[in-house]
């Protein structure tokens, strides 16, 4: 990304996936070093050490995501089958062959916003994607995207209102002069 420094105000992620077994499946987002888990074994429980089963998903992820099966809108408690509509990153920090009892059966709490929003976001953004088990079939990553909002830094804001009013005081001043 290039542009000016800003804060972000808003982040989301687009995944389309097709095929194999989505309680297979963990991905994260980077950037400078810091990572949010955007899938870690979607549903995997205690009680389901399996976890959700479907071959494919077109989700988005946002902090503002859909609330589902009475929890939070986390996609790790999105059930099973073919995963879409726009949810919370799962957002639990632990290495994904943990065992299952290891992960909390509504996700985790680490958000995209609140993870990177006093960021510079003008750098070098990573997706990685994984298919942690064997059996279950391939999944295919079709696509992914990374949507940014961003809000001036207040500075770049409070110079550009100076430079408008300086250009509309120069502007008076000249007309005046023509008077």
């Amino acid at each position: 990304m290039s542009g000016a420094p800003s804060s972000l105000s808003d982040i989301t992620v687009t995944l389309n996936v097709s095929g194999g077994y989505n309680g297979d499946l963990y991905a994260y987002l980077g950037y400078n070093g810091v990572l949010v888990p955007l899938l870690n074994r979607i549903g995997v429980s205690a009680s389901n050490p399996s976890g959700a089963s479907g071959a494919g998903l077109n989700v988005t992820l946002a902090d503002w995501g859909t609330v589902a099966n009475g929890y939070n809108g986390n996609i790790h408690a999105a059930g099973n089958g073919v995963l879409s509509g726009t949810w919370q990153a799962d957002g639990q920090n632990l290495s994904p062959l943990s065992a299952p009892a290891s992960f909390n059966p509504i996700g985790g709490s680490i958000a995209l916003d609140g993870t990177f929003q006093h960021v510079n976001p003008n750098g070098t953004w990573a997706l990685f994607f994984s298919d942690v088990s064997a059996g279950g079939g391939m999944s295919t990553v079709n696509g992914w995207s990374l949507n940014i909002s961003s809000v001036p830094e207040p500075v770049t804001v409070a110079l550009a209102a100076f430079g408008a009013v300086a250009a509309v005081i120069r502007l008076f001043s000249w007309v005046r002069s023509r008077c």
